[in-house]
C-alpha cells in the first residue's frame, strides 16, 4: 500500500506541473485571466480530491473485498466534478468553466505522462542500452 501512496504523490506532482503549463499556455490567448485561473485552480483541487477518493476506495476495495464501493465512489466523484464546473461557469462564465475542466483533467494528464509517455521513453532507452551492450559484447 505504500507504493500506492508514493504513486499518488507522484501523480499530484505531475498534475501540479500540468496545471502550471495549462496556466502558462493560456497567457498568449487570454492574457492574465483571473476567471480562467480561478477555474483552473478549483478544477485542479477538485481533481486531486477526486483522485484521493479513488485511491482510498481502491484500497478499501482491494483489502476488504468490498466491490460495491467502486460504483459508490464514482457516484460521489461525478457530482463533485459537476458542481465545481457549475460554480465556475455560473460565477465567472465559460472561460472559468473551461479552466475548471482543464484543471480536472490535470490528473488524467499526469497519469498519461507517467504511464504513457514517460514509460515509453524509459522502455526505448532500455532497448537502446540493451542493443549497445549486445554490440559491445560481440
Amino acid at each position: 500500500m505504500e507504493d500506492l501512496t508514493r504513486f499518488k504523490l507522484q501523480i499530484f506532482k505531475y498534475a501540479l506541473i500540468a496545471a502550471i503549463l495549462f496556466g502558462l499556455g493560456s497567457l498568449p490567448f487570454l492574457g492574465l485571466s483571473i476567471p480562467y485561473l480561478y477555474g483552473l485552480l478549483l478544477g485542479t483541487c477538485v481533481g486531486a480530491l477526486g483522485f484521493s477518493l479513488l485511491v482510498a476506495i481502491s484500497k478499501k476495495t482491494i483489502t476488504g473485498r468490498k466491490a460495491w464501493l467502486a460504483p459508490l465512489g464514482y457516484m460521489i466523484r461525478m457530482p463533485v466534478y459537476c458542481l465545481a464546473f457549475f460554480f465556475c461557469y455560473a460565477g465567472y462564465g465559460i472561460i472559468s468553466g473551461v479552466g475548471c475542466i482543464l484543471g480536472i483533467l490535470t490528473i488524467q494528464a499526469a497519469i498519461l505522462y507517467i504511464h504513457g509517455i514517460k514509460a515509453k521513453l524509459r522502455k526505448r532507452e532500455k532497448g537502446k542500452e540493451d542493443s549497445d551492450n549486445n554490440e559491445k559484447g560481440d
